[in-house]
């Protein structure tokens, strides 16, 4: 699920605003914006890119749930 977002130049920096948005911050723009650092509308920026590039919008519970899935495994791959 995550793979085109991986072929992207900006993948990495978009699949973690993902992380930290969905599994950190509650779905916070403002919360997610302050952990990486960035303003709000960068972070609106990169939800909207993943959204275009998924073809769903990230808030849609359903779809969201297996995004969920995916960048839960993908954390879990990175730390060990």
């Amino acid at each position: 699920m995550l793979q085109p977002l991986k072929e992207r130049r900006d993948g990495e920096e978009i699949i973690r605003t993902l992380q930290t948005y969905i599994l950190d911050e509650d779905s916070s723009i403002t919360n997610t914006a302050e952990v990486l650092f960035v303003h709000k509308n960068t972070v609106k920026y990169r939800l909207q890119k993943a959204g275009d590039v998924l073809g769903f919008h990230i808030g849609d519970v359903l779809q969201s749930r297996n995004l969920t899935y995916a960048l839960s495994l993908q954390r879990m791959i990175e730390t060990v």
